[in-house]
């Protein structure tokens, strides 16, 4: 039989710490556990009208016609699990998702091709409660649902000669971290800048120019000397009169401010008034590369 060629939507659905898990309950009840998982995940999947390809041990592959109903899917199956006020016995369990769109192989009910390879990779990358997807896949969403992700990092997938670009599907408000949580914005008909500098760069982030990207590429809107960076470490966004952080490196940012010290790691945080960024480096290693910020109000 001639396999059937097709554009899919390719997910790869996990649990994160499964292994921890039978370290903890005993082969027996981990795997009652797992089973009620997948269940509760292949319906999901169902009602969105995906199509379940295997289970793998803790892991569900499944396929969808378009990549709307994937990160659809994605998101209900992560608030499924995350649900504070569910009583179910798997509720402390978490999932890693990735999803990738391209042409698909399918023969004797089974998808085949780097289409899938390329969403395993993805599910990979994913950290718990996470739904990660290439830019490609980005790509063919609708433009709300392109507006609820942020790109984490740019990688080198196995087989492939250039960067892939990698996005994390945000899904929850508490997305956003707060390093900063005795500040406040007040709501007045003034305007807000940050000053963000660095060596003998200074740009100014505000409603005009809402978003600067700072890394180790010269490319970034500011490019940064610290060899631990990553080419697009980190993203500033001014968002209703507040200011984001947004990292998307390897190894994390590490942030000054108000005497207080936060880390981020692929997540976002809300940023004070003045401080200083410190990317891949802690400050107790009194690292070289510093962006220093300072936020003001205008007329």
């Amino acid at each position: 039989m001639t396999p059937k060629a097709a554009k899919l939507a390719i997910m790869f659905a996990d649990v994160s710490g499964s292994t921890q898990l039978y370290e903890k309950l005993g082969d027996k009840h981990a795997q009652r556990l797992i089973s009620a998982v997948l269940r509760a995940i292949s319906g999901i999947i169902r009602n969105h009208e995906g199509k379940i390809i295997k289970t793998i041990g803790d892991e569900v592959m499944c396929i969808f016609t378009g990549v709307e109903k994937a990160v659809n899917t994605a998101t209900q199956v992560h608030r499924k699990f995350h649900d504070p006020s569910a009583t179910y016995e798997f509720l402390p369990l978490q999932m890693r998702i990735g999803i990738h769109y391209g042409p698909a192989l399918i023969e004797q009910g089974d998808v085949y091709g780097d289409t899938v390879n390329m969403a395993a990779r993805m599910a990979a990358q994913a950290k718990a409660r996470q739904t990660v997807l290439t830019e490609d896949t980005l790509k063919m969403l609708p433009r709300d649902l392109r507006g609820s992700c942020r790109m984490l990092d740019r990688i080198i997938v196995k087989g492939k000669k250039e960067l892939t670009s990698i996005y994390e599907v945000l899904w929850q408000s508490e997305d956003a971290t707060c390093l900063a949580p005795k500040t406040r914005v007040r709501q007045t008909g003034s305007t807000r800048n940050l000053q963000v500098t660095y060596q003998d760069q200074n740009l100014t982030l505000n409603r005009s120019c809402h978003t600067l990207v700072l890394g180790r590429s010269k490319d970034c809107d500011m490019p940064v000397d610290e060899e631990l960076a990553s080419r697009y470490h980190v993203r500033l966004e001014m968002r209703r009169d507040k200011f984001f952080i947004i990292d998307q490196s390897t190894n994390g940012t590490h942030v000054r401010s108000n005497g207080q010290l936060s880390y981020l790691h692929r997540e976002e945080g809300l940023l004070s008034d003045s401080g200083e960024i410190s990317m891949g480096r802690p400050f107790s290693d009194n690292p070289p590369a510093l962006v220093r910020f300072s936020g003001k109000r205008g007329a």
